[in-house]
């Protein structure tokens, strides 16, 4: 854990001391340090909190049966209708 810290400091210390030439470079420097950064806090949550999986349960359940026989049933979920009854642009 040290060890990912420590390099990450020196990659952010050595990105940060670069001498920009253009605007340009500098905006594409920053986005560079902000990637950095995102990482390295990225793995220390996945390091502290442990990397599983976070899975949220679906807000919409449900079906409607549209028709049914012996072999199988024709049915279309909630959230379907509401993708067909939405407004589209």
């Amino acid at each position: 854990m040290l060890t990912i810290g420590f390099t990450a400091a020196l990659r952010l210390d050595r990105g940060a001391r670069r001498v920009s030439v253009s605007a340009r470079l500098r905006k594409a420097r920053a986005v560079d340090l902000g990637d950095r950064v995102s990482i390295v806090l990225q793995n220390y949550v996945q390091l502290a909190q442990g990397a599983r999986a976070k899975v949220l349960p679906p807000l919409l359940t449900g079906a409607l049966t549209l028709s049914s026989s012996a072999d199988f049933n024709v049915t279309i979920s909630v959230l379907q209708i509401l993708i067909i009854l939405s407004p589209s642009r």
